[in-house]
């Protein structure tokens, strides 16, 4: 048989009957990964359906380390997820991990400043800062970007009609005392465009003589709709600061300069955004009065004066007192007649500190007024990514920067009805619920990000494409947003790289990232069994409110029924107590050889062309420059061929309790299988040698020994482990191969099974795509032998390459087939679903026997679908909820009571044919 997904040329093939719909049965393909990625959140389950979101949620391959011959190793997350869906799997949950010391990069958005106003009386003045905006995740993934502003300044009317007398649109009114507080008014008639203005948008408003204010609107009132005509309704904008922007003059003396800096809380430079520069210097007017071309001048003295750059925000003190913010358009140097050298930076205008009134306005005072937005031009290298456009400075409106960025740079982002970004069309929204608004998923995204556990409910709505956003939400209220020398038209060279780089932290490798340190705090040292997990886990996330991590923060994703962690395998890092090894440098070529001009040679032609060219099929070895200038940490040196080398026992313990981890957490849940993969260099004794590391961790005797103890032991029937490692293509390394661990192939095969033919048909002997050879190669005679230690390899057969078996650890006949485990885990499932529905029922004679009844209508569909042995449902399933399991006393104290006894079918793993010669030149062959 073959998958329908395998289909890859024409011709005839033969399908799998189409799996009819279950009773009602849960699935159990879904899988869950745990592991490094490029980006991505922290720690927390990522829902995904396809390869493609993957990647635009968690990025590419992420070099860690490097081996002792400069190869490059990969995190093994993004291989193993490329892989599940390779096989036919189709949806899984991603958890990425990082160093604790991780960071984000911190960008600077070009022209905009952030002002934190000080409103009590004696506090006039706002301390301003740069505004900046942090990468969405963790990772050096996004020194990359670059940023770019660009402003929009859209005219407003301000005469409603032509009619004679001209009806006003807007007016400055007088300002009114709230709450203590003084706010600015203007009068706004709104006409046919009531929506023109709202709360968070900023107004540039322009009168007679050259002056020009920045009134950021705070708060719209409307009238009641029975005071004012549709058409002409009159509605009040209110803020409590308004900024007056300086046309060019001259002013006086600076005494003192501050660059504006991002702020950063407990930070020993700058604290609070400001960078002292020992600079001083006189600002003048440069252009003819009346010019579009005029610009302030600063003429700067002091050491600090070759500091100044293209791009800086300064803070100037004058010698009266004021303050004003000075964008830095450009800086250029001139020479007087004496050879000094002069320091001059230009800037078109100047914000005056502190804020100012707005005058009140006769009809011809105000000339002009202009509603300010920006676009966000963003970058990764040298590729375009999606533009931000039209966004709102300040909060309350529904497209404020700080929150649109984070959806709006996702490239999952969709565009729906009216204009909204991202919300409505993403998938697992709640059917009929309104789309989440930008303010909503901004809010939630840094809910996700801190450590305090997420109600369900408010994630039903979360816009999951925001997940794969460039740019993290801005954080803290407070602060005015005022666009100050941003560029209305960019050039490339105006989109602008980092300030601050972010980094993984991964200089070594950490097995405990990969687990919730609170319930495992030491990997080497774990109860044998899961059994008290589950309470620590619920403990921890319903009653205390924390967010589990690593692994663990898959516990309560109830639709995950595979779990592996790639990264178990991987080799540690940094090598420790060693020198690394030299880089090799670039080899000088020697000198050419002269020609032997004593023999007739045939000179090629000049000109040649390219379809004339001799084909080469030697494929040219791929650039691996940009490794070179990764500061990588080499992996530790290890003989493989010495068992008592301290670095292979060391890396077997991390292996050993990784592993143990993953069969605690499914023990624990009672509803998963771990799918477990060993170092790519393990051959047949190290295999055996991690078994008998694994079971002596466990506490276990050794294999297949009779029990004589009564205490709990740990169930090895929730783990099988898959072997060797599979090739695959792979442009970026020097043969076009990598191996990657097959754990991530051998979930995609279970799960594609289950869709197929159902969780008790046993995941083995199905030809896995996408394989190119194995690594190592294992003989005919080993392959035997691990195949009785219930190892899981994977083989090469006549045309492909195939696991030819499904084992679990298990010393119990019983659970050797992972195929059982499954079937009664989809059995647990089942009934704990439909249990829910009898929660509250009316404990009686009717209501048990259709509780019965419910059972064995499932029981009986499995039935026929080849989940059990026995010839008969009667020989194969029962159903007991009379009173043998129901006495009258605990039917009084309110409980139930419904007993299921199976017999799981089992796999046909050897089919013995018997050729018997019955005539000379004729054979007979029969099945045994």
């Amino acid at each position: 048989m073959i998958r329908a997904s395998n289909i890859r040329l024409p011709g005839v093939y033969f399908l799998p009957t189409r799996r009819p719909p279950g009773a009602g049965l849960p699935r159990l393909d879904v899988a869950g990964f745990v592991g490094y990625a490029e980006r991505g959140p922290l720690d927390w389950p990522v829902a995904v359906e396809d390869l493609d979101t993957y990647r635009a949620v968690f990025g590419g391959d992420l070099a860690l380390a490097r081996e002792r011959d400069g190869r490059a190793v990969y995190a093994n997350l993004p291989s193993a997820v490329a892989s599940f869906f390779a096989q036919g799997g189709r949806r899984c949950h991603v958890v990425r991990v990082a160093g604790r010391g991780s960071t984000r990069t911190l960008f600077r958005l070009g022209g905009l400043v952030a002002l934190k106003g000080r409103y009590e009386p004696g506090f006039p003045d706002a301390d301003p800062t740069l505004a900046t905006a942090y990468a969405s995740s963790e990772g050096s993934w996004s020194e990359a970007l670059r940023l770019g502003a660009r402003l929009r300044a859209t005219p407003l009317p301000l005469r409603l009609s032509s009619a004679s007398p001209p009806e006003e649109v807007f007016r400055v009114l007088a300002p009114v005392f709230e709450g203590g507080v003084e706010k600015q008014r203007i009068l706004w008639a709104t006409g046919s465009a009531p929506e023109a203005v709202q709360a968070g948008d900023l107004l540039r408003l322009s009168f007679n003589g050259g002056r020009q204010f920045l009134f950021p609107v705070e708060e719209v009132r409307r009238p009641e709709e029975s005071s004012a005509t549709a058409a002409a309704k009159r509605v009040v904008l209110l803020t409590r600061n308004a900024w007056l922007l300086l046309a060019p003059q001259t002013l006086p003396f600076v005494v003192r300069v501050d660059r504006l800096t991002p702020e950063r809380h407990g930070a020993v430079e700058s604290p609070d955004g400001l960078e002292r520069l020992f600079v001083t210097g006189a600002l003048s007017a440069e252009g003819e009065e009346g010019s579009l071309d005029r610009n302030f001048l600063f003429k700067m003295t002091g050491p600090d004066a070759p500091k100044v750059a293209e791009g800086d925000v300064l803070r100037l003190k004058r010698i009266d007192g004021n303050t004003v913010l000075f964008p830095v358009t450009d800086v250029f140097v001139t020479k007087s007649a004496g050879g000094a050298t002069q320091h001059q930076a230009r800037a078109p205008h100047a914000l005056y500190l502190p804020a100012q009134k707005v005058p009140e306005t006769p009809p011809s005072s105000l000339i002009g007024v202009e509603r300010l937005r920006f676009d966000l031009l963003l970058r990764e290298g040298t590729d375009r990514r999606p533009t931000v456009e039209e966004m709102a400075f300040n909060r309350g409106h529904a497209r404020f920067w700080g929150d649109v960025i984070l959806s709006e740079s996702s490239s999952l982002r969709r565009r729906v009805e009216g204009g909204e970004s991202g919300a409505g069309a993403r998938k697992g929204s709640a059917q009929g619920s309104q789309p989440a608004t930008a303010a909503e998923t901004a809010a939630l995204f840094r809910a996700i990000r801190g450590d305090e556990r997420v109600e369900p409910s408010r994630l039903a709505r979360f816009d999951s494409a925001a997940l794969a956003g460039l740019l993290s939400p801005v954080e803290g209220d407070g602060a005015t947003f005022i666009p100050l020398g941003m560029l209305s038209v960019l050039d490339e060279q105006d989109i602008v790289g980092p300030l601050g780089g972010g980094g993984d932290d991964l200089g070594e490798f950490d097995p405990a990232l990969f687990v919730d340190e609170t319930l495992v705090p030491n990997l080497s040292v774990q109860p044998p069994t899961g059994d008290s997990l589950m309470a620590q886990a619920f403990d921890r996330y319903y009653i205390q409110d924390k967010r589990l991590r690593g692994l663990h923060s898959l516990t309560f994703v109830g639709e995950v029924a595979l779990v592996s962690c790639p990264e178990a395998v991987q080799r540690a890092w940094p090598a420790k107590g060693e020198a690394p090894p030299e880089e090799p440098g670039p080899e000088e070529p020697g000198p050419e050889e002269p020609p032997d001009l004593s023999k007739f040679c045939c000179c090629e032609p000049a000109e040649t062309h390219a379809h004339e060219a001799a084909p080469s099929f030697v494929p040219a070895p791929p650039d691996l420059s940009h490794l070179r200038r990764l500061a990588l940490p080499y992996t530790a040196r290890l003989n493989p061929n010495d068992e008592t080398d301290q670095q292979y026992l060391d890396e077997q313990a991390r292996i050993v309790g990784l592993h143990h981890a993953l069969l605690n957490f499914c023990h624990a849940r009672r509803d998963a299988f771990a799918v477990l993969a060993l170092p790519s260099f393990y051959e047949k004794r190290h295999c055996v040698r991690w078994q008998e590391e694994f079971r002596a961790r466990l506490g276990l005797p050794e294999r297949r020994s009779v029990y004589t103890d009564a205490r709990d032991v740990a169930d090895l029937s929730y783990a099988g482990v898959y072997h060797p490692w599979l090739l695959v293509g792979d442009d970026a390394s020097a043969d076009r191969l990598r191996a990657v661990p097959p754990d991530g192939a051998a979930c995609g095969l279970i799960a594609a099974r289950e869709r197929e033919r159902q969780a008790w048909v046993a995941p083995a002997n199905v030809a896995l795509t996408g394989v190119l050879g194995l690594a190592p190669e294992v003989s005919t005679g080993d392959w035997a032998d691990l195949f009785e230690l219930q190892f899981n390899f994977v083989r090469r057969e006549a045309r492909d390459f195939r696991a030819m078996s499904a084992h679990t650890l298990s010393d119990e006949a019983i659970w050797l087939q992972i195929s059982v485990r499954r079937l009664l885990i989809l059995i647990r499932r089942f009934v704990v679903e439909r249990g829910m529905d009898f929660v509250f029922e009316s404990n009686h004679e009717r209501f048990r026997r259709g509780v019965q009844l419910v059972l064995e209508d499932a029981l009986l569909f499995m039935h026929g679908l080849g989940a059990f042995a026995g010839a008969s449902p009667e020989q194969s399933f029962n159903v007991v909820t009379d009173a043998s399991v129901n006495p009258p006393p605990s039917v009084d104290a309110g409980r139930f009571v419904a007993q299921i006894q199976v017999a799981p079918s089992q796999p046909t793993e050897f089919i013995t044919v018997l050729l018997t010669r019955v005539a000379e030149d004729l054979l007979m062959a029969r099945e045994g």
